[in-house]
């Protein structure tokens, strides 16, 4: 894993990805939420924006895949359970999207280690060592 000093930028890629993701036809997520240790500011990390996307109804992935697709994010495939979050990555890394069913177990983790990760001072120095 690739650790990089802290980038203010991080949160403009953040904006800009999820204003593409707001406006994508077919794609109702909501909301979408900047998770993953690029959200903590001054904590260096790996440059990649980690977004996860909450969706009514995962088993309807036809519905989003195209849209998100259309926005270069490539599908990961593998082995998933019924209610696992589905993934996608931007090319090279860049960013990658976690769709999950919204209320899940998955989302809520997502969800805890952001908040985690910005209210505890010891992970912003442990993370990056």
């Amino acid at each position: 894993m690739q650790v990089e000093l802290a980038d203010s930028c991080w949160q403009d890629e953040l904006r800009g990805r999820a204003a593409a993701l707001r406006e994508a036809p077919g794609v109702t997520a909501k909301p979408i939420e900047h998770i993953g240790s690029t959200t903590t500011p001054r904590l260096d990390a790996k440059p990649t924006i980690d977004i996860e996307v909450s969706v009514a109804d995962l088993h309807n992935l036809d519905r989003y895949r195209g849209p998100v697709e259309q926005l270069g994010y490539t599908r990961c495939e593998h082995s998933l359970g019924d209610l696992d979050p589905r993934f996608f990555a931007a090319p090279e890394g860049a960013a990658h999207i976690h769709v999950c069913h919204s209320g899940n177990e998955w989302e809520r983790r997502y969800l805890l280690f952001r908040d985690d990760h910005k209210a505890r001072t010891w992970t912003h120095s442990r993370f990056g060592s």
